[in-house]
């Protein structure tokens, strides 16, 4: 929960929201020091968690690159969701680009492991989709992923909370890193037939 407050905390400042700077290096501290047992750790279930600690401190300008070494030496333990999370961090720290493009491109075919938290085929669809455009991923790469996102959307959300905050941010930051430009869009939000905002 520390990890993912301080990853959403960081998109925040990001754009442009007053996040208390003080605040958030102790919850960066409390997520180093939490780190601390990482290169004794085996398994997916455990070092899962690890990798988005670790990329919600090198999204909140508090990278650990020592920790990205660890948990890239233990790259077959860790599912695509995780991988991909590891490429993510990689790549906010400015960490070695050959490191993030493998961990991407095998999180990007790797077959889909259920996450004991909060698992989402959204969830991780969308991270994977992510970790590729950070990556640089060619569309051969991109392309399935972006289909199979947009595939699982249903009625206009992708079932769960996790799985809507991924896809639109995934999708948002894709179109951001593939140039696809910012065209006007509208709508409206209903709820049972009545338009509350347009």
């Amino acid at each position: 929960a520390s990890a993912y407050g301080a990853a959403i905390l960081a998109v925040a400042r990001r754009s442009g929201q007053d996040v208390p700077q003080e605040a958030l290096a102790r919850l960066h501290e409390f997520i180093r020091s939490s780190m601390a047992n990482t290169a004794r750790l085996r398994g997916d279930a455990s070092l899962g968690p690890r990798c988005l600690a670790a990329w919600a401190l090198a999204i909140g300008g508090a990278a650990e690159p020592s920790y990205h070494q660890i948990l890239f030496e233990k790259r077959a333990e860790l599912s695509p969701e995780n991988r991909a999370l590891l490429a993510m961090a990689i790549v906010e720290a400015n960490g070695p680009e050959a490191m993030a493009r493998e961990l991407a491109t095998s999180a990007a075919t790797g077959e889909r492991v259920a996450s004991l938290w909060f698992d989402d085929p959204a969830r991780d669809t969308a991270m994977r989709l992510l970790a590729c455009a950070l990556t640089g991923a060619p569309a051969a790469t991109t392309t399935p992923l972006l289909e199979k996102l947009l595939d699982l959307q249903q009625n206009g959300d992708w079932r769960t909370t996790q799985g809507n905050a991924w896809a639109i941010f995934s999708l948002e930051e894709f179109t951001r890193l593939s140039g696809l430009g910012n065209p006007a869009a509208s709508g409206s939000l209903s709820r049972a037939g009545t338009t509350t905002l347009n």
